[in-house]
């Protein structure tokens, strides 16, 4: 499932207000309104680390080539940065719909991107293709060490995942959650779609299949993780756990997540 343990990851540190250091190292800087999340495939048989940052987390990886899944602005700040402070060689994957880089730009399929890079950028939201080529990962181990994901950040956004995060089993209607940030429910909608490429209610459920995925993982029985959480029942719960991944809750009861299992070679 590994949508929810990119997105529902970084999501759930957000929820919990959880604030991204300065992006900058030396004379060069990530554009300050670029939150950076890291995942460590490093072949710990521990669950995969998220860390969320800026440019300290780029610095830390230092990765002779990048692969960007994905062009656009968010994508073109990771590699302008990659680049000038890392002196990182950088390789696009681009995705339906999007726009190409410059002709001096590397564009190049996903195979080659996997053949190529140290690590994988994902910028948010996500190019079709990207979301394929992670679901085809399943059966495979990744070459790379680590996945960074990338997304603009947005005030008004970080404060409405944190109302979600302390009303994860309410009901959450859209006007209630556009209060918050003091907008009207439109704003908001556009404004989580081309931050996230996802709505508040995927984004409220996501934070509840995360939440799902724990108690399941601890040894709640589904019926009870069904009810704790305010899905109607087992069927409701199933139902929505398909939106997002093909696994059934009961999968979860005896693995840990995506990231984990292809790190520790669990398939």
């Amino acid at each position: 499932m590994p949508f929810i343990d990119l997105i529902a990851s970084i999501v759930v540190r957000l929820s919990r207000g959880e604030a991204l250091a300065r992006s900058c190292n030396g004379e060069f800087r990530l554009d300050p309104t670029v939150g950076v999340a890291s995942f460590d495939l490093g072949g710990s048989r521990q669950p995969a680390v998220c860390t969320i940052g800026g440019a300290e987390l780029l610095v830390q990886l230092a990765a002779p080539v990048i692969g960007v899944m994905g062009v656009n602005p968010v994508g073109r700040a990771v590699a302008e940065f990659a680049r000038a402070a890392l002196g990182a060689e950088v390789v696009f994957c681009s995705g339906a719909g999007e726009s190409h880089p410059d002709d001096s730009e590397r564009c190049v399929a996903p195979e080659e991107v996997e053949r190529n890079a140290d690590i994988y950028c994902f910028p948010l939201p996500l190019p079709s293709n990207a979301g394929d080529w992670l679901l085809s990962r399943r059966a495979q181990a990744f070459r790379s060490r680590a996945i960074i994901v990338a997304w603009h950040r947005s005030a008004s956004v970080e404060r409405a995942l944190t109302y979600l995060g302390g009303h994860i089993a309410d009901d959450v209607p859209l006007g209630e959650l556009a209060a918050q940030g003091k907008m009207s429910k439109f704003h908001l909608l556009r404004l989580f779609k081309a931050t996230l490429g996802i709505t508040p209610h995927r984004c409220h459920l996501l934070l509840r299949i995360h939440q799902a995925r724990t108690m399941l993982h601890q040894g709640m029985r589904i019926p009870e993780v069904a009810l704790a959480l305010g899905f109607f029942d087992h069927a409701h719960l199933n139902r929505t756990f398909r939106l997002f991944a093909s696994d059934p809750p009961s999968w979860y009861q005896h693995h840990g997540n995506f990231f984990q299992d292809r790190a520790s070679g669990v398939s």
